[in-house]
């Protein structure tokens, strides 16, 4: 899994170095004096979204699952919320930062592998983050991103023994993000998102966002 990590990463960072060179030509913004966009066309820097997410949290490859001996299975997200800010520098780049709150449940094992507890995470990821910007039109921008940072989970185990008693663990661990393909959709200061990836914010996530 780390060395697909790895080779996911690797691929991203080529890609965005050839971006403004050798993509340019056709996945770059057009000249604003012509085409798809107006002369009088305005381009905003700051961008604010809000989203969730669905599926597993494989964000957590990072984050170790077992708590005082009990390991976690089956761990499902319930809630993910996030909230990020991104600054469009240059074409063909923007950078910002994102926070995510997720629950996961699940069940637990302890010794033989046996189920015998319930599981649950809760988790909070500060991120920077940057999208390399493939392809900008009038109402549509295809996209992808790549962002890195810390989670603050808090872990614990309730048993179905009740005369054992509920374990619990505080960890902080870095964490990562890669979403291969993300479309924008909207028109001038608003519009919604969704990206398909892999990390802190699950495989699926969508949102709206606002320009200015």
């Amino acid at each position: 899994m780390k060395r697909q990590w790895k080779i996911s990463i690797a691929i991203f960072a080529t890609v965005c170095v050839a971006a403004p060179g050798a993509a340019q030509p056709f996945f770059d913004e057009p000249d604003l004096s012509h085409g798809p966009f107006p002369p009088n066309a305005v381009v905003f820097h700051h961008e604010v979204s809000v989203g969730t997410g669905w599926f597993e949290i494989v964000g957590d490859l990072l984050l170790r699952h077992d708590v005082s001996g009990y390991t976690m299975h089956f761990m499902e997200n319930s809630t993910m919320v996030s909230a990020g800010y991104k600054y469009r520098l240059k074409r063909p780049f923007s950078v910002g930062a994102t926070y995510v709150f997720s629950s996961s449940n699940g069940q637990a094992s302890y010794g033989n592998g046996e189920i015998n507890a319930l599981g649950s995470r809760r988790q909070h990821t500060l991120a920077l983050e940057g999208d390399v910007r493939w392809l900008t039109r009038r109402v549509v921008t295809i996209y992808s991103t790549l962002g890195a940072g810390l989670s603050f989970a808090k872990s614990s185990v309730k048993p179905y023994d009740q005369t054992r008693p509920v374990e619990k663990i505080l960890r902080t661990v870095p964490n990562l993000h890669l979403s291969f393909i993300g479309v924008k959709i909207g028109y001038r200061r608003l519009g919604v998102w969704v990206e398909y990836g892999r990390g802190y914010k699950g495989v699926i996530s969508g949102g709206l966002y606002t320009r200015f």
